[in-house]
């Protein structure tokens, strides 16, 4: 597919950057976000053959809902967060479907999270569908909660949810169904 995926500014309108791969692109916003800011994906089904590796705080990623999919090509993750000893903080995901493709292990892998929102998804044919962890002995309990809001993960191989070292973690209507193992 040679369809041209583009990111606009919001701010002045002008596309800022472009190309055929969607992980590039949505990858190119989030590295200029250094302060935080909002990425707002359009309805329409995204293949992503590289992890999008959440590098800054206070980021926003919103889709449209059930028109806005985000399908894995070859990568092990849809989205990913590991910052090394530092937080992966204030991040919220929502309105979107991850279609795992049977080919990524975590259609979500983020390490240190703090004070985030995962909202509104859709997980589907992965191995493994959310995996937050935290390194062994590095606790985030700093009085920072995350919140899975309305996560649904169907078809997953393995786990649908796995949760590490992870404190005040809250889960609200959630579904979990046709976990296989």
């Amino acid at each position: 597919n040679d369809e041209k995926i583009k990111a606009k500014n919001g701010i002045t309108g002008y596309v800022d950057f472009s190309g055929t791969d969607a992980a590039t692109v949505i990858q190119s916003a989030i590295n200029v976000l250094t302060n935080g800011g909002r990425i707002f994906i359009k309805s329409g089904i995204y293949t992503i053959n590289s992890k999008i590796n959440i590098v800054n705080n206070m980021i926003t990623i919103d889709g449209e809902g059930y028109s806005t999919v985000l399908k894995a090509g070859n990568s092990s993750s849809i989205f990913y967060g590991n910052r090394g000893t530092s937080l992966v903080e204030k991040i919220i995901l929502r309105n979107m479907i991850l279609d795992s493709n049977n080919v990524s292990n975590y259609a979500i892998e983020i390490y240190a999270l703090w004070r985030s929102i995962l909202e509104n998804l859709w997980i589907y044919n992965a191995i493994n569908g959310i995996k937050l962890d935290t390194y062994e002995g590095y606790s985030t309990n700093y009085g920072g909660v995350n919140w899975l809001n309305k996560i649904s993960v169907y078809q997953a191989n393995q786990r649908a949810c796995h949760i590490r070292y992870e404190t005040d973690t809250w889960l609200t209507d959630c579904e979990f169904s046709s976990i296989r193992e």
